[in-house]
């Protein structure tokens, strides 16, 4: 699997090149609205391989403007053993990203300790001076409750050298901040929809995407419900809002 970032405007181009190497979209998203992000795979080719083109770096609407594709790019580092144009994230912004989708991705599922070794590797890597800006990057960007919790439980499996102070202020900055809320799951899947809407500018926003969450078009109710309906896609709909109003397990 290999994780592509790109401008929101260069979709298409990109689309067009992946095209022209023979891939395809594959797997389709049962989420709805549809993330900003595609899976592609290579037409005839017997291999496992994915590649998963993403136009935001988070899915979750309240993250997705935080850590813009411009300010990523200026300090993107070279990748070694790629092709020289290849760069990934710069140290501080993998951390930043590290934490926002530990929280922001895996809120109400499983959470994989393979994260937090990230999380504790890029720390330790990282220079005084770079330590320093992600504290200032999480208190600027309202992330900072999002970044102590996970950093602290960094610190709680790996032993990560974090100054107990500096996480301190992160979690007490976080108190008064939005994201931090997406700390706590949601037992309902009701209560995620409603709060994914939320987040979302705007009365008309926010309408248009409870709606598409409420009432996926029938190419997603197909894939998430293989078995149909005996009355038709109204029927899954209906199932999807009970299956929403359910305790998650």
């Amino acid at each position: 699997m290999l994780d592509v970032l790109i401008r929101a405007s260069q979709v298409s181009q990109a689309e067009a090149v992946l095209t022209g190497l023979g891939m395809r979209i594959g797997c389709q998203s049962t989420s709805s609205p549809p993330p900003p992000q595609a899976q592609w795979v290579f037409v005839d080719a017997p291999t496992d391989f994915a590649l998963d083109l993403h136009w935001a770096l988070s899915n979750h609407q309240g993250l997705r403007g935080c850590l813009r594709f411009d300010e990523l790019a200026a300090e993107a580092q070279p990748l070694p053993g790629l092709a020289p144009p290849a760069r990934g994230l710069g140290r501080v912004h993998a951390l930043l990203h590290a934490c926002i989708h530990y929280y922001g991705h895996h809120r109400n599922q499983f959470k994989p300790l393979q994260w937090l070794l990230d999380m504790d590797l890029l720390w330790r890597a990282m220079s005084d001076q770079e330590q320093a800006r992600l504290v200032d990057l999480s208190l600027e960007k309202g992330i900072a409750g999002l970044v102590a919790a996970s950093l602290t439980l960094a610190v709680a499996h790996f032993g990560t050298p974090i100054d107990a102070a500096m996480l301190a202020r992160l979690d007490a900055a976080g108190r008064r901040q939005r994201t931090t809320r997406l700390l706590k799951a949601t037992r309902f899947r009701i209560l995620g929809i409603l709060e994914q809407a939320a987040w979302v500018p705007g009365v008309r926003g926010k309408l248009a995407t409870l709606r598409a969450m409420l009432f996926p078009p029938a190419a997603i109710m197909a894939v998430k419900y293989p078995e149909g309906s005996r009355f038709g896609l109204p029927g899954m709909w209906v199932r999807r809002f009970v299956d929403a109003l359910r305790p998650r397990r």
